[in-house]
């Protein structure tokens, strides 16, 4: 009996694993999604593109140049790439790749005539539900996903790779919007 359940624990859990990473996959045509970011103090909030890195927050700091919100879409060669298009048309760029940048914490956004910071990476991204993952090179799902606050910007932070400094947040990077209630 102790076999059999350990057995069937086993199967199930090697079931588990394979299809637990796979991308999550919309019902609608459109696969494009948005990005929000929950944490303490932090409901939900848009992740949107400032000056090449991402941050968290409904008012982008004032030292940017370039700022707008952004749609993301799986690329159509490699569904674990990430592109990202700007909401605001006035912005010269029309898609930029999101990455994830481990040797400084960044998580950023490159344009196709600029290549990736050196040891940035831009493959692996993924669902596990509404969570967004990465799959890194050795198959471990990650969401190290940190938050860090934005000095003079109330409500604004830098959304960071594992950077766990003080002061900083751990986030849930979700493609579900918050519930708005009248």
């Amino acid at each position: 009996m102790l076999l059999a359940t350990i057995l069937c624990t086993a199967g199930l859990a090697a079931a588990g694993a394979t299809g637990s990473v796979q991308n999550y996959r919309r019902a609608t045509t459109d696969d494009s999604f948005q990005l929000y970011a929950y944490g303490t103090n932090i409901s939900g909030l848009s992740i949107f593109y400032g000056d090449g890195l991402a941050y968290i927050g409904n008012m982008s700091p004032p030292t940017l140049d370039i700022a707008t919100n952004v749609t993301f879409m799986p690329s159509p060669k490699n569904e674990t790439i990430w592109a990202a298009t700007p909401v605001n048309s006035s912005v010269a760029a029309k898609e930029w790749t999101f990455y994830i940048d481990p040797p400084t914490g960044n998580i950023g956004f490159v344009n196709s005539t600029g290549g990736a910071p050196d040891g940035a990476i831009t493959t692996g991204f993924g669902f596990y539900g509404h969570n967004a993952i990465h799959v890194d090179a050795n198959g471990g799902v990650n969401t190290l996903f940190w938050a860090a606050p934005m000095a003079g910007v109330e409500g604004t932070w830098r959304l960071l790779w594992n950077v766990s400094d003080d002061g900083n947040i751990p986030v849930a990077v979700k493609d579900m919007a918050p519930i708005v209630l009248d």
